[in-house]
C-alpha cells in the first residue's frame, strides 16, 4: 500500500502527533511506542497523556495518531477519556488515526474497543479518519505482528519517498 490515505499533498513535511498513556515504558504502551520511535520512517512528536499536554497544541497538527488501549467492551481509561473530551469544538478539527490496543479474545468483531468512541466523539466535531482503525491483541500476549503491520501501513503511507 503506497500513498497518503489522509489526503495529504504528498512530498511536503506533515507535523503528525501520536497520543499515548503510559505509566512506564515497560508496559504495552511503553513499549509499543518504543517500537514506533525506533521503526517509524517520518517524524512524529509523542505526547503521552500522563503529562498533561497542551490540548490547544492538537490543532497543529496535520494528522493526530491515538494509541489507545481499553479496558473491556468501549471502556477507556480514565486519563483518555477526559483527553478526549477536552478535544472541543473551540478546536480546529482535523486529521486522525486510531490503533486500539486490548484483549479480543472470543469477539467476532475485534473493533470492539476504543476505536469507534473515538470515532463517534471527534467525527461529529468535524474531524476525519483518515486510515482504517488498526486493532493490537494484547492478551495473553502482545501481537507484534499486528504492530508490525500497523508500522509498515504508516510508513507506507508517510514515510518520504525515497528516489
Amino acid at each position: 500500500m503506497r500513498g497518503n490515505l489522509c489526503g495529504l499533498q504528498t512530498g511536503l513535511e506533515m507535523k503528525v502527533v501520536l497520543y499515548y498513556m503510559a505509566t512506564n515504558e515497560t508496559g504495552t504502551s511503553g513499549r509499543i511506542v518504543t517500537k514506533l520511535k525506533e521503526e517509524l520512517k517520518f517524524a512524529v512528536e509523542y505526547r503521552n497523556i500522563m503529562q498533561a499536554p497542551n490540548i490547544s497544541e492538537i490543532a497543529t497538527f496535520d494528522i493526530v495518531i491515538f494509541l489507545i488501549a481499553t479496558y473491556g467492551d468501549q471502556e477507556l481509561q480514565d486519563d483518555i477519556e477526559r483527553f478526549l473530551l477536552s478535544i472541543n469544538s473551540s478546536i480546529k478539527p482535523g486529521k486522525y488515526a486510531t490503533c486500539e490496543l486490548g484483549n479480543y479474545y472470543g469477539y467476532e468483531d475485534f473493533t470492539t474497543g476504543a476505536g469507534s468512541i473515538v470515532d463517534n466523539y471527534l467525527s461529529p466535531k468535524g474531524w476525519v479518519c483518515c486510515m482504517p482503525l488498526t486493532s493490537v491483541d494484547t492478551l495473553p500476549l502482545l501481537d507484534w505482528k499486528a504492530v508490525d503491520r500497523w508500522i509498515h501501513i504508516l510508513n507506507s503511507a508517510y514515510a518520504p519517498n525515497k528516489k
